[in-house]
C-alpha cells in the first residue's frame, strides 16, 4: 500500500485516462504508465481552552488521524485553582477528550477546581468559636466574629495589615487573620 500523509489512496490509473487498474489478471497488451490517484483528507481543528480562559493554542489534523502532540492543560494556571491533567469535551468538564481517530473539529477544555484554604484566627486577646475555618477560593465567605469583654471588634487583618472582610474569597493561600479591637 502506498501512503501519503493527509491523503487517501484511490488506486492506480492508466496515465491520461480514467481507467483504473486493479489486481488480478493482466489484460493490457501494451506498455503503460500508471499514475497514483489520491484524495486529500479533510482537516479538523482542535481548539484548546485553558483554565485561565485563553485559547491561544489550536491545531489542525487530518480527519481520521490521531493528534500526537497534545498541549498540557496545566501549563496555563488560574490563580486559586488546581488544573486537571486531562482535556474535556464539554465546558462542564465531565467527558474526557480522546485525540485518537479525530473525525471532526472540536473545542476541548481544561478543568480547574477551586482550591480550599485555611484561615487561622488569632483573636488577639478575645475568643472565637473556632480557631480555624476552611474556605474555597472564589466562594462567598462569612468570617467568624470574635468577642472580648469590654472591647468592640473592628475587623480582621492579615499579616500585612490589610483588612479582610466577608465576601468573595480571593486570597490564594492559607492565612492567619488577627482581630483588631
Amino acid at each position: 500500500d502506498l501512503e501519503r500523509e493527509g491523503y487517501t489512496f484511490d488506486g492506480w490509473f492508466i496515465k491520461g485516462t480514467t481507467t483504473k487498474v486493479t489486481s488480478g489478471l493482466w489484460t493490457i497488451a501494451k506498455d503503460v504508465t500508471l499514475t497514483a490517484s489520491w484524495t486529500e483528507m479533510g482537516k479538523a481543528t482542535i481548539t484548546f481552552v485553558y483554565a485561565d480562559g485563553t485559547t491561544d493554542d489550536s491545531t489542525q489534523v487530518y480527519v481520521n488521524t490521531d493528534l500526537t502532540n497534545v498541549p498540557n492543560p496545566q501549563t496555563k494556571a488560574k490563580e486559586g485553582y488546581s488544573v486537571d491533567a486531562n482535556w474535556y469535551l464539554d465546558s462542564a468538564c465531565t467527558q474526557v477528550a480522546s485525540f485518537e481517530n479525530i473525525t471532526a473539529s472540536m473545542t476541548v477544555y481544561a478543568k480547574a477546581t477551586a482550591n480550599t484554604y485555611t484561615i487561622t484566627y488569632n483573636a488577639n486577646g478575645g475568643t472565637v468559636a473556632s480557631a480555624t475555618q476552611k474556605v474555597v477560593y472564589d466562594s462567598n465567605v462569612t468570617l467568624a466574629v470574635p468577642t472580648r469583654d469590654n472591647y468592640t471588634f473592628n475587623n480582621w487583618k492579615d499579616a500585612d495589615g490589610n483588612i479582610v472582610t466577608d465576601g468573595k474569597w480571593t486570597i490564594a493561600k492559607d492565612v492567619t487573620l488577627t482581630a483588631s479591637w
